[in-house]
């Protein structure tokens, strides 16, 4: 083999290889972009506006809206450890499970989240669903609905 069939598998290589970080790149904005949906869905879904997440996680709207938005794919000055700050607060205020987001978030920076905290449209849940089939929106929901119980008031009695 001479010298010029070498360059030409090198040059070949080097295309597949860029072709391969292109697609990576592409399913891990994909992954972002859902998730982000996902959790402005479940956000939405409790109730919580994001000038209330803003003002206890101390993070301007516009970079929750851009979270909601784009995952913060291409926010170039937050590192992954930030996001992932952020995102865990964002969960707590929320009212969702932070290790189950967390877990999720995990699976978008890989780009392999396929909306496991929202159930789609063709999705079904039933009330007898065991734990692990059961959706981040319902746990969501029963997270808000014992929140709600424990700031009722209660009746005092003295013994």
């Amino acid at each position: 083999m001479g010298p010029c069939v070498r360059r030409q598998d090198l040059r070949i290589k080097q295309c597949f290889l860029i072709a391969m970080r292109e697609k990576e790149a592409f399913l891990q904005k994909e992954a972002r972009q859902r998730f982000g949906r996902d959790m402005r869905t479940l956000r939405e879904a409790n109730g919580v506006s994001l000038k209330v997440i803003s003002r206890e996680t101390c993070v301007y709207v516009d970079t929750l809206r851009e979270l909601e938005a784009t995952g913060l794919y291409d926010h170039s000055l937050l590192t992954p450890v930030y996001v992932r700050c952020l995102v865990g607060a964002y969960a707590k205020v929320a009212g969702l499970s932070k290790d189950t987001v967390l877990a999720a978030l995990n699976e978008a920076f890989e780009g392999s989240y396929n909306g496991t905290l929202v159930p789609s449209s063709d999705t079904k849940v039933t009330a007898g669903s065991s734990k692990e089939s059961k959706t981040m929106l319902e746990e969501a929901q029963s997270s808000a609905d014992a929140e709600s119980l424990r700031n009722q008031p209660t009746a005092r009695r003295d013994t």
